[in-house]
């Protein structure tokens, strides 16, 4: 029986190809698989109800999950797909736990959940799926431009990374032929230099051991990087390069004299730490620095302290502030402190986003703060729970900028902080008996 014939009108199967089952062939030296589907191949389409569907003509392919996978009835089995969809002048809105949002333009920019790859190429109201684990859980990330990008998946059960590398903004992706040990973080200054900081056994208590990867070809092949200097003791909270020499790594540290951050000068083969001016610490403390921003005039780094914690207190009191050093100069300068209390269970990290040595914003539990000197002085300029709930800040303009809250919601400004408009829609899975459904690339 048709249940859903008023589909079929709206209905547009245009094409599928991609890395199924097929032909090998060659890109440059690396070899990549595809199935290929004609517009005229898929001429028969039949959906049942708002889930199950089938479209045919020398092949018949089935869906039982409203289009987003597919597998081969006909001639004969082959390994499921999955597909890309592409929803014209519709919203959608991104499933699953946010892992990272990150804007390069005021238009375009990558979401990443656990599972799913976004792109949005108008501001954040479209995100249009590119690329769907499986099995896997993505861990880290590094996005380069509007097309260029990488991410590491792995798994519980396995110790082992898989690097992704695409070119064409998620349309195809490279898998890297070697796998890593389990990746907690991956930077790439440039399009072919990359390092990726990995941590084989997890974390041990208040240290965190580290290994570390390089590769100089875009992300196909890695080498282990000596790296020595590079701290056993404390977590790794953020990890960047700035070029093919200069690179960050921030640390979470339990020590008296807590050091929450490390350069390298060479590429990462050495590690110092970074000298802060004379920090008063409250002792004891827990302190740490976030992934530093890096600009051609200088580098900001958000630094916070928590004070002592009592047995079972559900309080603490934070410090929060930034750390600024300018090119031009050798030495560190402290920002105005802020102070508040929060919660004992609390990220440590204040989610932070500048846009130039000098213009920031922070969401902190006294509301989003905004400073346009270098954070000498920071004024408050919303308290709106749409930023203050936010795990992770996002401006690309004075004036625009997103907020991913801790329910993964998604919110937008467009008048530099005052005002946040959530950015919601149905789930794409909704989408599938109202809307018509361009199927683009494949990926297994």
């Amino acid at each position: 029986m048709r249940t859903h014939q008023h589909i079929l009108a709206s209905l547009s199967l245009l094409a599928v190809s991609g890395g199924g089952a097929g032909a090998a062939h060659a890109v440059g030296t690396r070899a990549s698989t595809s199935l290929a589907f004609t517009a005229p191949l898929l001429r028969t389409v039949d959906v049942v109800d708002a889930t199950h569907g089938w479209v045919a003509r020398d092949t018949i392919l089935t869906t039982t999950d409203s289009g987003v996978t597919w597998r081969q009835q006909y001639p004969s089995a082959a390994p499921a797909l999955t597909i890309r969809p592409t929803v014209p002048r519709a919203p959608t809105a991104p499933v699953g736990p946010m892992h990272s949002l990150d804007m390069v333009s005021s238009d375009t920019g990558w979401l990443v959940t656990t599972h799913h790859v976004y792109v949005t190429h108008d501001g954040g109201t479209v995100w249009t799926p590119v690329l769907s684990v499986r099995g896997r859980a993505i861990a880290a990330t590094a996005f380069l431009t509007a097309s260029t990008g990488w991410i590491a998946t792995g798994t519980l059960t396995a110790p082992v990374a898989h690097i992704l590398h695409t070119t064409d903004a998620g349309a195809t992706w490279t898998t890297a032929p070697a796998t890593l040990p389990p990746i907690v973080f991956l930077s790439f200054p440039d399009p072919r230099d990359g390092w990726a900081l990995a941590s084989p056994q997890g974390l041990s208590g208040p240290q965190q051991a580290v290994d570390l990867f390089r590769s100089t070809d875009g992300g196909y092949t890695w080498t282990r990087v000596s790296a020595r200097g590079l701290p056993l003791g404390g977590i790794k909270t953020g990890f960047i390069f700035q070029s093919a020499r200069r690179g960050y790594l921030a640390v979470m540290s339990y020590a008296q004299r807590p050091i929450v951050l490390w350069r390298t000068g060479d590429g990462g083969e050495t590690w110092s730490a970074a000298s802060f001016p004379p920090y008063t610490w409250r002792q004891p403390a827990i302190a740490s620095a976030q992934a530093p921003f890096l600009f051609p005039s200088g580098v900001v780094v958000p630094v916070t302290q928590r004070s002592a914690l009592a047995p079972r207190a559900v309080e603490a009191t934070e410090t929060w502030r930034v750390a600024l050093r300018p090119t031009t100069s050798s030495t560190w300068r402290l920002g105005q402190a802020v102070t508040f209390r929060t919660s004992a269970a609390a990220d440590l990290a204040i989610p932070t986003s500048f846009i130039s040595l000098e213009d920031g914003w922070a969401a902190t539990p006294r509301g989003l703060l905004c400073t346009t000197d270098g954070g000498r002085q920071w004024r408050s300029i919303s308290a709106t729970p749409l930023v203050t709930q936010a795990r992770q800040l996002e401006f690309v303009t004075s004036s625009i900028g997103w907020a991913v809250l801790h329910n993964g919601r998604v919110t937008k400004t467009t008048d530099g902080g005052r005002t946040w408009r959530e950015q919601t829609s149905p789930p794409i899975s909704r989408l599938w008996s109202r809307l018509a459904l361009k199927v683009g690339a494949v990926t297994r």
